[in-house]
């Protein structure tokens, strides 16, 4: 099963609720395998691992949609909204005999560079980060490197030590790098959960993988979460990483994320990264296209409104308050909603969704928004590049959000491998 599913369960503390939610999971996926058998998957391509999988993350989310009707504008509260998303950000995989190994580390803002403003709309994120310094208490993070045994095999052979295989620093003085920010609606989620899915990308490609985490909202809204992406972006060049080796990947609002960053170093004028991966990215937070409702039978992500005081887009941008103009305004903000951004002269873009996604309408708006080339895929195998364009969009038959973490649907593999293509596309 998907480790977003296990993942969740794991993150349940032992007791009575945790016992009825086992027991319903049980029940459910014995129906769900039963209808498989009797009339079929629910879609034509859907394998019965997907489909079982797929059920138990439905069900781990749908607490949230639970809770969303629960907590309403005048019974909102800062404890209530914590209380819902909290089991989504302890959540870790194990890859243990999975071919790879991983190391934590921390990392601070605190460097000179790191303590400038980019843009006006995060001066005070800047004044609190500098007064932090100034105390010797700099802002303090989190992030994994995840590599396969076959690099760490091969850079062994070549005099690097395992220590230093696992570290925040490059091996080489041109060692290119995969950079992942995690998703969740920038409420939910942690680098711990993606570990198996980015041990599979770094063995695709043999780049070491690097998953940073970042403030989450409520409890820090816009634009705290982009500030923190593109600190660590900065952090990363401080270590000695080139911009032009480093590819950043992110998933939903980790889609989002490194789309953002890709307009802040235009905003900043500083220099792009090589290249940049989206699963299924958040990329119009104002809802001017409507989301595809009748995908909401197929995906598992909430497909509540704005007029949800849980939606994402609000816990995000202004969690508890009434939508007013000033909210509608700031949801077209270029670094809320990548839609509204000017991409000229970033760094390539390669974009993936899946077709029974809730979000694949506003995917579609932004591929053509940046002109990217369009094509579908369905199975396990990924087709290549036959194009020159610079933008690439995928669209993958009967997948839901962020497939490429369900290991059990074909399209995930195609997915992984698109990866590796994308990656060798940019060595050349």
């Amino acid at each position: 099963m998907t480790d977003l599913g296990f993942g969740f369960l794991n993150a349940m503390e032992h007791g009575e609720k945790r016992t009825a939610f086992e027991e319903k999971v049980v029940a459910a996926l014995g129906e769900s395998s039963k209808k498989y058998f009797t009339e079929g998957p629910t879609l034509p391509n859907w394998t019965l691992g997907f489909q079982l999988s797929l059920e138990m993350v439905k069900m781990a989310y749908g607490t949230v949609k639970s809770k969303a009707i629960e907590i309403t504008e005048d019974n909102y509260t800062l404890e209530k909204a914590l209380e819902v998303m909290t089991p989504f950000r302890i959540t870790e995989a194990d890859i243990t005999g999975k071919g790879g190994q991983y190391r934590r580390h921390k990392w601070h803002v605190n460097r000179p560079e790191m303590l400038v403003s980019s843009d006006p709309i995060f001066d005070e994120l800047t004044k609190d980060d500098v007064e932090l310094a100034r105390k010797n208490t700099p802002r303090e993070f989190i992030a994994d490197v995840i590599v396969p045994d076959s690099t760490i095999e091969k850079e062994t052979e070549g005099g690097n030590t395992l220590d230093k295989i696992l570290a925040l620093e490059p091996l080489s003085e041109n060692e290119p790098i995969l950079v992942h920010y995690h998703g969740g609606g920038y409420a939910r989620g942690s680098p711990g959960i993606y570990r198996g899915a980015l041990l599979k990308i770094a063995k695709e490609t043999g780049y070491r993988v690097i998953a940073p985490n970042y403030r989450l909202t409520p409890e820090n809204p816009f634009p705290s979460c982009i500030h923190d992406g593109y600190r660590f972006f900065q952090y990363l060049l401080g270590q000695g990483f080139k911009p032009e080796n480093i590819v950043i990947m992110g998933d939903s609002a980790g889609g989002n994320l490194v789309l953002e960053i890709a307009l802040i170093l235009k905003n900043a004028n500083e220099k792009q990264p090589r290249g940049i991966v989206a699963f299924s990215p958040w990329t119009d937070l104002s809802g001017t296209r409507p989301a595809k409702i009748e995908n909401a039978k197929y995906d598992f992500i909430a497909s509540t409104g704005r007029e949800s005081v849980l939606s994402a887009a609000r816990l995000y941008m202004a969690p508890g308050k009434k939508v007013d103009e000033e909210m509608l305004e700031l949801l077209k903000h270029p670094f809320a909603s990548p839609l509204y951004g000017n991409f000229d002269d970033c760094a390539p873009i390669y974009m993936q969704s899946g077709e029974a996604e809730i979000l694949i309408n506003d995917n579609d708006n932004f591929a053509k928004h940046i002109g990217a080339k369009s094509v579908v895929i369905e199975g396990m195998e990924h087709p290549g590049f036959n194009t020159d364009d610079k933008n690439l969009y995928e669209r993958y038959v009967g997948m839901v959000h962020v497939f490429f973490l369900f290991e059990e649907a074909n399209e995930s593999h195609a997915a992984i491998k698109g990866v590796g293509n994308f990656v060798r596309r940019l060595e050349k």
